[in-house]
């Protein structure tokens, strides 16, 4: 047991894990009519779970290329036997599952539905769609296939303040849903930009280079602003996407290679995360 606490603390810190759990919890909170206490209880639950199981399958998955270029994890010095670790995530799997049969019992019949989703999603993410050596050779791909995820996260966080109602989402959990979407990739892809990161961890520089970066980010942003603006004819305030637009003109300080530069532009899609994680609370009080 000990062991294991030294592995949560090390790889889900829970100040951060905390902080991107009541994102969507407290937004959603905000963002519905009729909000109970016990809603949020089981809204913050079923996310809480998913990231830990989805943390520990990650570190699994990790574990040969870590052996190489992060030695120093929980995993790779070996601070728990591998075939304990599977074990463990079996189990935290069959969590999310009796969570899912708990929010069936309690008839949240919409959270039950997206939670399944969200299992049966997670379940194919663990086995790399079972086309591992295809999709790994395709990162791009392999980033879209699992980013997706958090739609359905974002909408099961919603549908719990829903059960009652005959509609479960209206335009604006559509519009938060994606907007925590695009701000999560572009995190994904701007905290991966150290130009000393070992090849084998195969990050979106190396592949594409700081050029291609810029790219991958722009067309994320436009994506953004499109979801917002057409898709869902939505009109946020502004200093969101002052915010967000930051994130592109920012890559373009990596480009000297600076070890402090590339943390600017990580930082800067940090706080472009943390603010659409909570837009919903924003929102609010800004309308």
């Amino acid at each position: 047991m000990k062991n294991w606490l030294i592995f949560f603390k090390e790889r889900t810190p829970l100040a951060s894990y905390l902080l991107i759990t009541m994102g969507p919890v407290s937004s959603g909170y905000f963002l519905s009519a009729h909000p109970t206490k016990f809603d949020m209880f089981l809204s913050f639950l079923g996310y809480f779970l998913f990231f830990i199981v989805l943390r520990m399958m990650d570190e699994y998955k990790d574990y040969e290329k870590d052996i190489l270029a992060h030695p120093t994890r929980p995993l790779p010095r070996g601070l728990i036997p591998l075939p304990q670790f599977k074990n463990g995530i079996n189990l935290g799997i069959g969590l999310l599952i009796t969570f899912d049969a708990f929010l069936f019992l309690l008839d949240y019949k919409f959270s039950t539905m997206f939670y399944t989703l969200i299992i049966i999603h997670l379940w194919l993410m663990y086995k790399e769609f079972y086309v591992a050596e295809w999709i790994n050779a395709r990162p791009l791909l392999y980033a879209v296939t699992h980013q997706l995820i958090l739609v359905t996260l974002c909408l099961y966080c919603m549908s719990t303040y829903r059960n009652n109602v005959s509609v479960p989402f209206s335009r604006m959990d559509w519009v938060y849903s994606f907007s925590v979407l695009f701000a999560f990739f572009s995190y994904e892809v701007c905290r991966k930009l150290d130009p000393n990161a070992h090849p084998l961890l195969k990050t979106y520089r190396y592949i594409y280079g700081m050029g291609g970066v810029i790219k991958i980010v722009g067309v994320l942003l436009i994506l953004h602003v499109f979801a917002i603006h057409y898709l869902f004819q939505e009109n946020l305030n502004q200093y969101f996407f002052y915010i967000t637009i930051v994130i592109l003109l920012s890559g373009l300080l990596a480009l000297n290679n600076g070890k402090i530069k590339f943390k600017i532009v990580e930082h800067l899609a940090t706080l472009n995360l943390i603010v659409f994680l909570y837009s919903g609370i924003l929102y609010v009080l800004t309308n």
